[in-house]
């Protein structure tokens, strides 16, 4: 994915030929990624976007969002944040799902502190709101919101587990933290980082 010429691009693992899967994108940010197809937000033209694996016909989820920054995917949603007019209103984040196929936009969580990541895991999606420290969690249905982390610094990039969830905390002496699934004691597994911005899991 590159931001400056607007393209989604794929190649092998083991290296290789690059394959460009969609042009002509408008800032595009964040990818996910299943069994079949490729998903992504254009931040700048507010779109949520798909397009299989391999390249194909490219289909726009979702219109109309205002600045989108992170997407995730299950077996049947879309997850995406909006971070809203955070210029004017800081606390004008959402978090959001929208079929596979496309539809209807749900709103899960509404005034969220700049959000800028997020994860889904069983029945819960998971973020992360930079602009006020915490790690959130909501049922993928909707209904209540639960805090599992606060006091963070610039909380980003958030990936889950069977056990726990992990984050950064971008700042100049930066961390990898993780707290378990139901809330508890936050872990800095590692500290003392300059601008950590992404974190992922391995086998």
């Amino acid at each position: 994915m590159n931001e400056g010429n607007g393209t989604v691009n794929e190649m092998p693992i083991c290296g290789g030929r690059v394959t460009t899967l969609a042009r002509r994108q408008d800032r595009p940010v964040s990818l996910a990624v299943d069994g079949t197809n490729v998903y992504w937000v254009n931040q700048r033209a507010g779109t949520v976007n798909k397009v299989p694996i391999g390249g194909g016909r490219l289909t726009v989820l979702a219109r109309g969002r205002q600045h989108p920054v992170s997407v995730a995917v299950d077996r049947t949603n879309v997850y995406f944040l909006d971070q809203g007019d955070s210029f004017f209103t800081r606390h004008a984040g959402t978090v959001n799902a929208v079929p596979l196929d496309g539809g209807r936009v749900v709103t899960l969580a509404y005034s969220q502190f700049t959000p800028n990541s997020v994860a889904v895991h069983g029945t819960h999606v998971y973020w992360t709101n930079g602009g006020n420290g915490t790690v959130k969690e909501a049922r993928i249905g909707g209904g209540h919101v639960t805090t599992l982390a606060s006091g963070q610094n610039n909380p980003s990039s958030v990936v889950v587990d069977g056990k726990r969830v992990y984050w950064v905390n971008y700042v100049a002496n930066g961390s990898v933290n993780a707290i378990p699934f139901d809330g508890g004691r936050v872990t800095t597994l590692a500290g003392g980082l300059r601008d950590p911005s992404a974190v992922t899991l391995g086998p």
